[in-house]
């Protein structure tokens, strides 16, 4: 609508100096002419004019947990910002008692600040916050969308849940993971009980069992279970993406990446958590441009890792390749040719994603 009031206006000013020269009429068509060119170089000095600051100094968060989130707008020269609007992430997070419609004016050298809750929606290391503005002229011709000049990452830790309850077992995780004996035969001790069918006749306790009158069997000693280990898999995200692209502009692929690296990430820290609560050490290896690895044997430990793991993920490259080029590198680093690992994979969370795998 503005602008064909502005053809209108040109057109007049056209006709005006075709039936009558002068200096007014002149002036009034040049004028005129000369209004979009003015509104975009008013557009550049707001650009370059304009100081955006936003975010917390600490970019650690919690899913689902609301924190403050500041923002500072700035006018650092002469002429006033007629009208600025916020974009701001809507995938990833949500904004409590803040308007995106909003439109604000600065005067020259105001500063705008204000805080509105913002909740973290998902678990993993993204952009988030406010991601683009959009200005106009006074005239309301033309107007810019840019992106803000300082993006903020957060770092979002999972809510630690109890998934890993259903997966894990730590009887069968122990009967799997316990050492071989170097004999073929079990170290019998001394706890005994009654004669099942099946068992075999040489380890009976003769003597005990002739005072009990029942035949009576010794139990074997319990093996040394082996360092319970974990290989998080993580799938590789796209490389735009993770660098400067919200989640919105992105597409769904990356939006979809997000969801499945939140559940990755909660099950990762339930693991973690289950074998805290078992008093069971682990270590978790993870690729970060090469593989790194991380010990979780006190709770101390676990915070370390519950608050580092989201951010040491989003620079991974993920795993590719076949079930041999873990085993290469399992074996090169200490897994040994007899060993097990827990597998975690991101690809499959949807279905298994979590298996024993043995070297």
């Amino acid at each position: 609508m503005k602008w064909i009031a502005y053809l209108l206006l040109f057109i007049l000013s056209l006709i005006w100096i075709s039936f009558q020269g002068g200096l007014l009429p002149y002036l009034t068509f040049y004028t005129v002419l000369m209004i979009p060119v003015g509104s975009a170089a008013y557009l550049f000095y707001v650009c370059k004019a304009l100081r955006f600051y936003q975010g917390p100094a600490s970019h650690l968060a919690t899913r689902s947990e609301g924190f403050p989130f500041p923002i500072i707008l700035e006018n650092t020269g002469p002429l006033p910002i007629v009208s600025l609007r916020l974009i701001m992430e809507k995938d990833l997070c949500s904004f409590l008692n803040f308007d995106d419609s909003q439109v604000w004016s600065l005067n020259s050298g105001d500063r705008l600040e204000f805080a509105p809750e913002m909740v973290c929606l998902f678990a993993g290391a993204y952009l988030a916050g406010a991601k683009q503005f959009v200005i106009r002229d006074c005239f309301g011709l033309l107007s810019y969308t840019g992106r803000i000049p300082m993006p903020w990452r957060a770092v979002v830790r999972p809510q630690i849940t109890d998934r890993a309850d259903a997966l894990l077992n730590m009887e069968q995780i122990r009967s799997a993971m316990e050492i071989r004996s170097v004999s073929p035969e079990s170290t019998l001790g001394s706890d005994l009980r009654e004669y099942q069918k099946g068992d075999s006749l040489r380890h009976v306790h003769w003597k005990n069992s002739a005072r009990a009158g029942t035949l009576l069997i010794r139990r074997p000693e319990p093996r040394q279970m082996e360092q319970i280990r974990v290989l998080l898999m993580p799938e590789a995200m796209d490389k735009e993406f993770d660098s400067d692209v919200s989640a919105s502009d992105a597409g769904f692929d990356s939006l979809s990446h997000i969801r499945r690296r939140d559940q990755f990430l909660e099950l990762a820290v339930s693991i973690a958590d289950y074998f805290c609560r078992q008093n069971q050490s682990v270590v978790f290896w993870y690729p970060r441009e090469e593989m790194q690895e991380m010990a979780v044997d006190s709770y101390e430990s676990f915070r370390k890792f519950y608050e580092q793991i989201p951010d040491l993920l989003s620079g991974s490259d993920g795993f590719s390749g076949n079930a041999p080029d873990w085993k290469t590198w399992l074996s090169a680093h200490g897994a040994g040719e007899d060993g097990t690992v827990l597998i975690l994979n991101e690809k499959n969370m949807d279905e298994n994603p979590l298996t024993v795998w043995h070297m």
